[in-house]
């Protein structure tokens, strides 16, 4: 996987080499993790994913941010809920 960065402060290069940095060291950090620590917190990112908007305002800013980006993925939420029950602490060892 590989990300585009930009940055009015900082060069492509050094921006991309903070984020590799980053995703590396929370991979080496999940990976030490104990596994009932893991699946904690994917339960937690589950149940944060799944909470309902709590107003008008942010469920619009929501259902926008679809529509602005022509993705149309209204269920985005639910659908990465779904996706951490295949994801295991196998995958960051």
């Amino acid at each position: 996987m590989w990300f585009l960065a930009s940055s009015a402060h900082q060069s492509a290069e050094t921006t991309s080499k903070a984020i590799d940095n980053f995703l590396l060291k929370s991979r080496k950090m999940i990976g030490a993790m104990p596994e009932n620590d893991f699946n904690s917190l994917k339960k937690a990112m589950k149940d944060a994913l799944k909470v309902m908007p709590k107003d008008l305002d942010t469920e619009n800013d929501k259902l926008w941010k679809e529509i602005s980006t022509f993705e149309l993925m209204f269920d985005r939420p639910l659908q990465y809920a779904d996706m951490l029950d295949n994801i295991t602490k196998a995958d960051f060892e």
